[in-house]
């Protein structure tokens, strides 16, 4: 009979405590910041073209500052100040193809909804080693947006690692 209890309480105890832990470990380590990263500020371009299922190519154009975003392909601006702008990151394994794994700061700049997360490396784009940004695709390759207006569209396979 003692036995029983014993077990009834740890299981108890062992449900309480899954349900007290986050739904998604991502979660617990996400952090806010209160202005966006500098390696993010400015002007970035991308080209969507027919490689990305569009039948009419455009440049779209995301000009981030430090307390705002304007995107033009959205049509959305955000410009929050003070206690209202927040900016979330999480870190995260990235595996690219042709390249290491990489431990990248993923941020999102918007305070709501299903919105893509930005990361800043430097990769090989157009034969040189260039700082770029990456945008988190919902599938398919990561569009890589640079800071010259491309002439034709970038994009690079990668996989996370848990």
């Amino acid at each position: 009979m003692k036995n029983l209890t014993s077990v009834a309480v740890s299981l108890a105890l062992s449900t309480a405590l899954l349900f007290a832990l986050p739904a998604n470990v991502n979660a617990a380590k996400i952090k806010k910041l209160s202005a966006t990263p500098t390696s993010l500020r400015g002007t970035w371009y991308h080209l969507h073209g027919k490689k990305e299922g569009y039948s009419k190519p455009f440049i779209e154009k995301i000009v981030i500052g430090k307390h705002s975003m304007i995107d033009s392909w959205q049509q959305t601006r955000e410009h929050l100040k003070g206690k209202h702008f927040v900016v979330s990151y999480y870190r995260r394994d990235v595996k690219f193809k042709g390249y290491k794994t990489r431990h990248l700061n993923a941020y999102f700049m918007w305070n709501q909804g299903d919105v893509p997360a930005y990361m800043s490396i430097h990769l090989r784009v157009s034969g040189k080693y260039r700082h770029v940004m990456l945008q988190t695709p919902q599938n398919g390759p990561f569009p890589i947006f640079t800071t010259f207006k491309p002439t034709k569209s970038y994009t690079i396979s990668g996989t996370y690692r848990y």
